[in-house]
């Protein structure tokens, strides 16, 4: 189990997920990179919300090289939605991504804007690609209108 932790108030984000690797790659997995996919069958997130572990994983994934193919199944997932915030997924399944393939650390930071009553995530200056695909998946979640903080 890897736990995804982050508190600047007595609000925080906490995101428990049980991850898997296996070799074998199963069709109904969304391929992330060359070697690299993502299973999200097993866990029980609404389906609008892969978006976001789908390019979390992205943003993280040209930093490290895979010679043999790997299949990154998120078996479950735990959260309280009172505390849930959907960058939460997207940032811990880059740091999950960061602890098992031993990465430099990930360049980003955040700040609890109170009067929003949200973290605010920030990408360092030259990450184009983390800002475009987070932006991307809130994009998505709100056409969907799946997002649990309307």
């Amino acid at each position: 189990m890897y736990l995804y932790k982050i508190s600047k108030s007595s609000w925080g984000i906490i995101i428990n997920l049980d991850i898997k690797t296996y070799s074998e790659i199963d069709h109904n997995s969304h391929k992330i990179g060359q070697n690299l996919y993502l299973k999200l069958d097993n866990c029980s997130l609404i389906k609008p919300y892969h978006i976001f572990l789908i390019n979390g994983l992205k943003w993280v994934e040209n930093n490290f090289k895979i010679q043999e193919r790997l299949m990154v199944s998120v078996e479950s997932i735990q959260f309280s939605p009172c505390d849930f915030q959907e960058e939460g997924l997207f940032f811990a399944i880059a740091s999950w991504a960061h602890s098992y393939f031993k990465l430099e650390e990930l360049n980003y930071d955040y700040t609890y804007k109170k009067i929003r009553k949200k973290y605010i995530f920030n990408f360092s200056e030259g990450d184009l690609l983390g800002r475009i695909l987070l932006e991307e998946a809130l994009k998505s979640i709100s056409q969907d209108g799946a997002g649990m903080d309307k």
